[in-house]
């Protein structure tokens, strides 16, 4: 490509660069290499740079904003009212805050929606955000910020015709956000660890609430399951408070013009989004974290996901709503898309670096889906997907056989076959653990199969709906999975599949064995009852003192009809 000429006047000012910065490559940088640099960066990679100098975050700052329309924020740097002197915060679609402990101050109230009630959050800033920055805006950068920044290099106010003059004084009535459309990404990240307990979580609920987004996401905030549901919380305020503006704001134009004037376009009723990523985090609590948010947050978000950047990427991802579907949804998934979209949207959905994903209700996933999966998805590790009813012998096997899959729990398959479920159990050659519910074509083949699986470490099978198995097929399985440490057995309750329950004191590596007797009915096996009244002391006799036991009975399954 051909070097321009404005690359040999920046060797004058080499020497004032280099002492600003010596150990930063960029910073020696001449500005049209910059930009052209970070133009094949990811907003990631922006981010990062933005934190090592001065003057790569006003580069990284008007680049983000010009290319795509995101404002970025850093605490200590900017404030509320700085960047409203420099952009348009009208045109923002995305807000990045890095660093920043005061949100009441540091996020600008044109992205906060419009509320009667609020007290005027801005207050403290008043004169004294004014004076905080001053000239800073254009003094770390320099002439470099307007060559980066294009047209939003500079004050938004002076390149304005008469029509956005016009609108600027309409909007100026009210400091708040005056449309129902949401933003794109909400981002609060910091450079190391931050707990979130740690954080000003009142003025952190605020803009959760105030600020509507489609995405919500944290970087290095530290959190539990208790976290989430409060971030979750002060999520769905904003979705809940804006759709009923939205409803007076319809009613009002339809008091006014007489016709319904909505067209559903900039109100998105999508349950939010939190992803959450980490420079480092510890993969057995990230996983445990995701099992809690998938009960907490059952039908309130669409999906939760987890990043760990180092030392290599990988995600981890939780669907708790049903349709497990959130930047695409499952619609576009099922066969009724085009294979293209369709497979795009898998992809989307499902980067390569996912190890886990875990799906609530998998209902309107189409067959194909699931065989599409597979290669969007290379190294998961991880899955969990529940009402799968769907998925065919083909899907099964697909995902059965994903080469780098160490745990399948599958709830659902009603459509799936024994010769499926064999095929499948067949070609898993990886699994350490192993869960199947509701799968009623579940057969004693099936079971003598998953007993020839003896790299299996955890199983967890639900037997209940299953007619086709007896008690001899458990009692095949259990003499085969040797390496078994965790078991999670659920039982019809009748005698022998108690003796066959009883089979599984000869695991010597067992530690854990959860152990559920479902009675199907009133009447269902009540002339097999096990003839001993202290049958149960009786079984968990039978186990190691260092088996944790447990015996229960459920009667889930009855239902009662009243005429």
């Amino acid at each position: 490509m051909p070097v321009s000429g404005e690359l040999q006047t920046t060797t004058k000012d080499m020497v004032d660069t280099e002492a600003s910065c010596p150990k930063c490559v960029f910073d020696r940088l001449p500005p049209e290499m910059i930009r052209f640099i970070f133009r094949k960066q990811s907003t990631d990679d922006l981010l990062q740079a933005s934190a090592t100098t001065d003057r790569l975050y006003r580069v990284a700052q008007h680049h983000m904003y010009a290319s795509e329309g995101a404002l970025l924020v850093r605490g200590g740097h900017d404030t509320a009212a700085t960047v409203t002197r420099t952009f348009d915060v009208r045109k923002v679609t995305s807000l990045y805050l890095v660093d920043v402990f005061n949100f009441d101050r540091d996020v600008p109230r044109q992205l906060r929606r419009r509320d009667d009630n609020d007290v005027d959050v801005g207050e403290d800033s008043g004169e004294d955000v004014g004076e905080d920055s001053g000239e800073d805006v254009g003094e770390d950068s320099g002439e470099d910020v307007g060559d980066d920044s294009g047209e939003a290099g500079g004050e938004y106010c002076d390149g304005d015709d008469d029509d956005d003059d016009n609108e600027r004084s309409d909007d100026s009535k009210s400091p708040y956000r005056t449309t129902f459309s949401a933003l794109e990404v909400l981002h609060v990240g910091y450079g190391r660890d931050v707990n979130y307990a740690n954080l000003p979580v009142d003025g952190l609920r605020r803009l959760l609430s105030d600020v509507r987004a489609r995405r919500v996401c944290f970087s290095n905030v530290v959190m539990t399951a208790d976290d989430v549901a409060d971030a979750v919380s002060a999520m769905l305020e904003a979705h809940d408070n804006v759709d009923a503006e939205a409803v007076n704001e319809n009613n009002y134009d339809d008091d006014d013009s007489g016709d319904g004037g909505d067209d559903g376009d900039d109100i998105d009723s999508r349950p939010p989004v939190l992803r959450c990523s980490h420079d480092r985090a510890d993969d057995n609590r990230v996983i445990e974290l995701m099992n809690d948010v998938e009960r907490t947050c059952a039908g309130l978000l669409s999906e939760f996901r987890v990043t760990v950047r180092r030392p290599a990427p990988h995600a981890y991802a939780v669907y708790p709503m049903s349709r497990c579907g959130s930047a695409a949804s499952v619609g576009d998934w099922d066969d009724t898309a085009t294979t293209a979209d369709a497979a795009a949207a898998v992809a989307a959905e499902t980067p390569e670096d996912l190890l886990a994903l875990t799906a609530a209700d998998c209902s309107g996933l189409g067959p194909a889906a699931y065989k599409r999966l597979v290669p969007a998805s290379r190294r998961l590790r991880r899955l969990t997907m529940k009402a799968a009813r769907q998925i065919d012998d083909d899907g099964f096997k697909a995902i059965a056989g994903m080469p780098s899959l160490q745990h399948l729990d599958m709830e659902g398959m009603s459509d799936v076959t024994s010769d499926g479920l064999l095929n499948g159990l067949v070609s898993a050659t990886g699994l350490q653990s192993l869960g199947l519910a509701d799968c009623p074509y579940v057969t004693d083949d099936v079971l003598r199969r998953i007993g020839e699986m003896r790299q299996l470490r955890n199983l967890r099978l639900d037997l209940t709906d299953c007619d086709k198995t007896t008690a001899a097929g458990v009692t095949d399985m259990l003499s085969g999975c040797e390496r078994l440490r965790e078991l999670d057995l659920t039982l019809p309750l009748n005698a022998d599949y108690v003796v066959a329950a009883a089979s599984a004191s000869h695991l010597d590596q067992l530690r854990t064995f959860r152990l559920t007797f479902e009675r199907l009915s009133f009447q269902d096996h009540l002339d097999d009852q096990p003839t001993d009244p202290d049958w149960q002391s009786s079984l968990a006799a039978g186990f190691c003192d260092d088996v944790e036991f447990s015996v229960r009975q459920t009667f889930t399954k009855i239902t009662v009809t009243v005429d």
